[in-house]
């Protein structure tokens, strides 16, 4: 993963029920920050990407990562638009940047969670840890750099 953004900015987010432990870290800048849907651009852009790494404790099948991505996927999502980004291209309500990357890990093992969708309880968690991982990094960027307004 590579960032423009500044990696003392990191935000973590915890959440755990059970045996079941999700933690999320985001870097955040908005310089690049897009809608989904935008008129595509293919020019050089200022630095500034929202990066994800989401850890979990326990193995996860094959398709239950996929979910996991889309969950996490999601609570960037709310988390740049609850914070009032704009499109750089659009002026509308930003869904990330051009450059957002994302990993999900979790040991290997036999898989103890076969779903993770938002009615799991493994959606759940791994909603809540990047939801409050990338609030607290785009406040840091906003108030730090104003990178995000």
């Amino acid at each position: 993963m590579m960032t423009g953004a500044n990696v003392g900015r990191t935000a973590y987010g915890f959440a755990g029920r059970g045996s079941l432990v999700a933690a999320a870290w985001c870097t955040a800048g908005c310089t690049n920050a897009l809608r989904v849907g935008d008129p595509a651009t293919f020019a050089p852009a200022a630095p500034g990407t929202i990066n994800l790494i989401v850890a979990l404790n326990e193995p996860f099948e094959d398709c239950a990562m996929a979910e996991a991505v889309q969950i996490a996927t999601e609570a960037r999502v709310v988390a740049v638009q609850n914070a009032k980004v704009a499109s750089k291209r659009s002026g509308k309500l930003a869904t990330g940047t051009g450059t957002d990357c994302l990993v999900i890990a979790a040991p290997p093992g036999k898989a103890a969670h076969r779903y993770c969708g938002k009615h799991t309880v493994a959606g759940e968690l791994i909603g809540r840890a990047v939801l409050a991982s990338c609030t607290r990094a785009l406040a840091r960027a906003a108030r730090e750099r104003r990178w995000c307004r």
